[in-house]
Order: C-alpha cells, then structure tokens, then sequence
C-alpha cells in the first residue's frame, strides 16, 4: 500500500493501529481496514484496475478472518494480549 499511495496507507495504519490496541482485537481492526482499503483506493484512483484489485483483497482477507467473524459474533474472540 505505501508504494501505490502512502497517504492512503498512512490512514490505514493509523486506523488498524488505533482500533487494535484501543479496542484490543486485532481481527476486528484488521476487518475494519480492509473494508475501508477498497473505498479509499477507489476515492483516490479512481475506477481503476488497482482499485478492483484492492477489492480481492479485502474479500480474501474477510474470508481468511471467517473463523475470527464468528468468534466476534458469538462475543467469543480473544482480545491481544491473552
């Protein structure tokens, strides 16, 4: 991220970092971010290939978190630190 738009990836990091260790669930800010990832892209490039690629992305990453999404629904995800 910080080679096609370091501004951009600047503010996910801040958000990421700001949810995960204010709120202590990495997967939950993990999940956050990676909904907000394509949008960005799409505010900054535009409907471009990047943009739909960030989109894969983020599904890959939501699928790769089903477990932790069920475990945050159920109340039953581990915070960081334990």
């Amino acid at each position: 991220m910080f080679a096609l738009h370091w501004p951009l990836a600047f503010v996910l990091t801040v958000i990421w970092l700001t949810m995960a260790f204010g709120l202590k669930i990495s997967s939950l800010a993990a999940l956050v971010t990676a909904t907000l990832l394509p949008l960005g892209m799409f505010y900054v490039f535009g409907n471009a290939l990047v943009s739909w690629a960030m989109v894969v992305i983020a599904a890959l990453i939501f699928w790769r978190h089903r477990t932790n999404i069920r475990q945050l629904m159920a109340g039953t995800e581990r915070p960081i630190g334990h």
